[in-house]
């Protein structure tokens, strides 16, 4: 069937014959190549009780090349039976991408309604959005789907009485993920009242207007508002969003508040501050800049940070960088001789299984958001003792290729990192050491992509694991994860 395709010699009789046989992975093929046959349509929606699942979940794809009222409809029964499926739920998103509103009244699976909700954002239609809204307001899956498609999408805030009225109903609640989820979505809305409202709450002490606050109104007043409570000795997490929307704002005054108030920051607001400044290529200097004056400690810049700036496009930079950071072969190598001793010394398994939950276990396992950002471990135990310490103690010397570090520069001069977890046509898809999830960008908004020469991993682990924990260590990974 597909070498006549190829030979463009296949008829829409031969692909009849293919939906009818007995096997079903032809008539699955049948499915696939009816897309280009219109008088197989009726033929194939037929299909939608096929007993074998691999041909429904072809059909699932193929309605989305149909694009009919019938076809969507059966879309709907399709995601209605195996919603909970989530590789039906990628083929239904797939071919309801142009009409995902009329999938609002059927669903029931959260994860569905979220990946539905963020196909609506990226759109940026209004209508879409109201109807959203108006069915799924209340609902903190959706209003994080919205929120994170509209900011993907980017483009001008949307002006929607409907809207508005919706998100003023929906800041009333009780519930904090509502409350959050809700804000995160407003944003990306104009709607001078609600904004006053929480810049009146973010003065307050109101932690979800803080943390709303950064992107969503004028970085004049919000600054005005971050700085006094920044001033004001808050709690951690307070400290922490307050940081956070300072960096969102993008004002050139940011920088100078966030080192102002560097002493006084705790350990969670320290790292939003830190990715801030090194996640903008016109902050990143500030950040040297305090780090060659004492006024923050070089260890207070995390490897992720770092390698944002020893591989800038900024020559100068780079070299003041490497200055303050890098520790270089030679440190490397007196780490590995301080540590020669390690692969002679007793390890314990189950202590070491502690020490890599604590200082490894956060990138080389799979996590709740997405995949791994290191390598799978598991077969790791065929490596010798010396092996594994040299890659743990010098781990830029050998960096496997699916897992580089990549620096993506928007064309608005904020800075991503991690390695590439999906690339297509139109998006790059980065995934870092966090539990936040992965950060798409749009290709139309790069500016530049820069792969690191530097690992991932950290180095200088030796300040952390002494020689017995280290041998506990390798003990864990030679007994097999």
């Amino acid at each position: 069937l597909w070498l006549l395709k190829g030979i463009g010699a296949l008829e829409a009789a031969h692909v009849a014959r293919a939906l009818e046989d007995e096997h079903a992975a032809n008539r699955e093929h049948g499915v696939k190549l009816s897309e280009k046959f219109p008088a197989l349509q009726s033929k194939v929606m037929a299909m939608a009780g096929d007993s074998a699942l691999r041909v429904q979940y072809q059909l699932a794809y193929t309605l989305g090349e149909f694009n009919t009222p019938a076809a969507r409809a059966l879309l709907v029964k399709l995601i209605a039976q195996h919603g909970d499926d989530r590789w039906f739920r990628v083929a239904v998103l797939a071919s309801a991408a142009n009409q995902p509103a009329e999938f609002l009244s059927v669903v029931k699976n959260r994860d569905f309604l979220q990946q539905l909700a963020q196909i609506i954002g990226a759109r940026r239609q209004t209508a879409e959005i109201e109807a959203l809204l108006a069915k799924n307001g209340t609902d903190p899956a959706a209003l994080n789907g919205l929120a994170r498609g509209m900011k993907l999408s980017g483009g001008a805030r949307i002006k929607s009485a409907s809207a508005e009225a919706a998100f003023r109903r929906v800041l009333a609640s009780d519930n904090p993920a509502v409350q959050q989820a809700a804000w995160n979505a407003a944003r990306n809305f104009d709607m001078p009242t609600i904004f006053a409202r929480a810049l009146a709450e973010a003065e307050k002490g109101a932690l979800s207007a803080v943390r709303a606050i950064g992107s969503g109104v004028e970085p004049a007043k919000a600054i005005l508002v971050l700085e006094k409570l920044l001033a004001g000795n808050p709690t951690a997490e307070l400290q922490a969003a307050a940081i956070g929307s300072l960096g969102e704002t993008g004002d050139a005054r940011a920088p100078a508040i966030i080192l102002g108030v560097w002493k006084t920051l705790r350990a969670d607001a320290r790292v939003r501050a830190v990715n801030a400044l090194a996640g903008r290529k016109d902050w990143a200097p500030k950040l040297i800049e305090a780090v060659e004056k004492n006024q923050v400690e070089a260890a207070g810049v995390d490897i992720a940070a770092r390698a944002r700036l020893l591989e800038s496009s900024d020559a100068e930079l780079v070299k003041r960088a490497k200055a303050l950071f890098t520790s270089g072969t030679a440190e490397r190598a007196k780490a590995l001789a301080a540590y020669a001793s390690v692969p002679s010394l007793n390890g314990n398994a189950a202590k070491g299984k502690l020490v890599f939950e604590e200082n490894c276990a956060r990138c080389h396992m799979p996590r709740r958001q997405g995949g791994r950002v290191g390598p799978d471990l598991s077969g790791v135990n065929n490596k010798t003792r010396e092996e594994l310490l040299k890659a743990i103690l010098d781990p830029s010397a050998a960096i496997e290729p699916r897992f580089v570090n990549y620096m993506v520069t928007t064309k608005d001069g904020q800075v991503f990192d991690g390695v590439i977890a999906n690339e297509t046509p139109a998006a790059i898809t980065l995934r870092g050491g966090t539990e936040e999830g992965d950060q798409t960008i749009l290709r139309k908004n790069v500016a530049e992509v820069r792969a690191s020469s530097i690992s991932l991993m950290p180095e200088e682990l030796e300040k952390s694991i002494d020689k017995q924990a280290m041998a506990d260590l390798i003990a864990y990974l030679r007994a097999g994860l």
